[in-house]
């Protein structure tokens, strides 16, 4: 299966690149050092032919919540109309979006457990699913969520 991994070559993306890798899948660690760049859309659409699913574990540069934002619905922008068209049919993302609000002591496992949310782009829009920066929506049986 062909995997893309938005912001492959971070911290966590390296780590999740090696093992899709070590269970036999082609993984491409997609990130501005490889030329793909989800701001800018360059190098999307070479790098989403023939994937399945999209992991998205991009960062934003800043913490300043105005920049997040832009940050995170320009990558989305960009990042779901390229899948659609390439036919990607998984979009899973990395957030800690409300984190905040979890029992101590449960933060790491709130993070491996329940922040990956799972889009089937075939369900919906590209404009649908960026009108909500977080995902935070359930659409055809499947859930959108942040935390």
């Amino acid at each position: 299966m062909k995997i893309v991994v938005i912001g492959g070559t971070g911290l966590i993306g390296s780590k999740t690149v090696a093992i899709l890798g070590q269970g036999g899948h082609e993984v491409v660690a997609a990130s501005p050092k490889s030329g793909v760049n989800s701001i800018t859309g360059e190098g999307l659409k070479e790098a989403m032919a023939g994937a399945q699913v999209v992991i998205d574990l991009t960062n934003s540069p800043s913490f300043e919540d105005k920049a997040v934002l832009e940050f995170f619905e320009t990558s989305g922008r960009n990042l779901l109309p390229a899948e659609a068209a390439a036919g990607v049919r998984h979009h899973v993302a990395l957030s800690i979006v409300g984190i905040d609000r979890t029992p101590d002591g449960l933060a790491g496992q709130l993070i491996c457990d329940c922040c990956l949310g799972f889009a089937d782009t075939s369900l919906f829009g590209a404009e649908k699913a960026v009108s909500s920066p977080f995902f935070n929506r359930t659409a055809g049986g499947k859930r959108f969520f942040s935390t």
